[in-house]
């Protein structure tokens, strides 16, 4: 069996699937509901379009985003400057949250957008506000980056032992459930080389899983998008 992985890429379904779905609770969900006025009266609006840069690898930290809308990516280069991408955030979802717990702290990886979204961004100087006036605000760090540390072996084990094709059409159903890239007919706006990245495979190998679907009867394609049109048939292929 062959996970068909290029060395410009690295995996992001796992168990859960593609991304960082956020099974801890949300930032805001651990406050109050004067505390989240108060923390989203400090915070800034940031929108970006689609493949637009957040921050990149290297660039001093002192701010944490909470995504609203769209999807963000995380990569990384590893030791020979190949470009790893090694996680991803959904609505809900919070990263650069490394910058508020460490002196001195250096972003650790690129982020970027995969499709138009909106984040709002806190400042540090606030955010430690926040964490001295509510203990649950660490105990919600601390759960992040415990889930991070559980995706990350996830992601490990399904490059490993899932073929490429299962972990393209396992992105389809996730992301048409999250429903993060999709418009209202249902038509799911990323291009082959964005599926890749997202499955750390290649462009050819998204190509093929792709037309293997649409023989099936189960996916529609057209230029950079596609639609799913039997959800039971393709979870049942990406199994």
């Amino acid at each position: 069996m062959t996970s068909d992985v290029p060395r410009s890429v690295a995996p992001l379904s796992a168990g859960s699937w593609v991304v960082d779905t956020c099974a801890v609770d949300t930032l805001l969900g651990v406050l109050t509901e004067p505390e989240r006025t108060d923390l989203l009266r400090h915070t800034v609006v940031r929108r970006y379009g689609r493949n637009e840069i957040v921050f990149h690898e290297g660039d001093g930290g002192d701010a944490l985003h909470i995504v609203e809308r769209g999807l963000f990516v995380a990569r990384s280069a590893d030791t020979q400057g190949h470009v790893l991408t090694v996680n991803a955030f959904p609505p809900g979802a919070v990263f650069g949250e490394l910058a508020l717990i460490s002196d001195n702290a250096v972003r650790s990886a690129t982020v970027s957008s995969v499709s138009p979204g909106q984040t709002r961004l806190i400042r540090r100087a606030d955010f430690d506000r926040l964490r001295q006036a509510n203990p649950g605000v660490d105990r919600f760090l601390v759960a992040v980056l415990a889930d991070r540390n559980r995706l990350l072996t996830s992601q490990l084990m399904d490059l490993m032992f899932t073929p490429a094709h299962q972990r393209v059409h396992r992105q389809l159903v996730r992301l048409d459930e999250l429903g993060i890239a999709s418009d209202e007919a249902g038509w799911i706006h990323l291009g082959q080389e964005e599926l890749a990245t997202l499955t750390g495979t290649t462009r050819a190998t998204v190509n093929r899983a792709l037309r293997e679907a649409q023989k099936l009867g189960l996916l529609e394609l057209r230029r950079g998008a596609s639609r799913i049109v039997d959800r039971v048939g393709l979870e049942r292929l990406a199994r």
